[in-house]
């Protein structure tokens, strides 16, 4: 009898942990193809250019998949497309003008990223919709926008104004991150201001 029940007790035993394993396992999948549909699509692997019906497209490299961009959503798309530039830009400012420390300034950066990551894959992607390759064909002679180009001149140099004044602003000056990265940081946004000022005089 005794024996009957240790063999019993080991049976159910080996059953919970198989159980338990295969539930930790499915879980597994379960969350690896989450993240997978989540983070399929990131603003490093894609593209957005002009067809030859003058229609913008967001091209994801990844997949070779092509979506139509709407009115409603072409901002949307244009964020998305700068996120990178956009969330260490906005990491820089805010660890800066906070007192923050450094890993701070790289979670700050890694938030926005990842959120509006999210945000345009669950919300905005699905209402793109989907083209065949036929009909997005390059178009040869991109369609040149002054009001983009001239905006993202004046972004540029007034962030490269803003870190520049907060090295000589008293109040933010006692900051422990070394101003040699402020200054780091406003040479790149002059050099990308700059970088559009000729990108302007060479389409206008």
């Amino acid at each position: 009898m005794i024996r009957l029940m240790i063999v019993a007790h080991s049976i159910l035993a080996n059953v919970f942990v198989s159980f338990v394993n295969l539930v930790m396992k499915i879980i597994s999948i379960c969350a690896i193809s989450y993240i997978g549909r989540i983070f399929m699509i990131l603003s490093l692997f894609t593209e957005v250019f002009t067809n030859k019906a003058g229609n913008y497209v967001f091209h994801v490299k990844k997949t070779d998949q092509y979506y139509l961009i709407s009115e409603k959503n072409i901002n949307s798309v244009g964020m998305f497309q700068n996120l990178l530039f956009n969330s260490i830009s906005v990491a820089i400012i805010i660890g800066w003008l906070a007192k923050l420390s450094y890993w701070l300034w790289v979670v700050i950066g890694l938030f926005m990223y990842m959120g509006f990551t999210v945000y345009f894959n669950k919300k905005i992607l699905p209402q793109l919709p989907a083209i065949k390759n036929e009909k997005a064909k390059r178009k040869k002679e991109i369609k040149f926008s002054k009001g983009k180009v001239m905006f993202e001149i004046v972004v540029f140099f007034a962030i490269s104004i803003g870190l520049i004044i907060s090295l000589f602003y008293e109040p933010l000056n006692n900051s422990k991150v070394d101003d040699s990265i402020v200054l780091l940081g406003a040479v790149v946004a002059i050099v990308l201001g700059i970088k559009h000022i000729i990108y302007y005089n060479h389409n206008k």
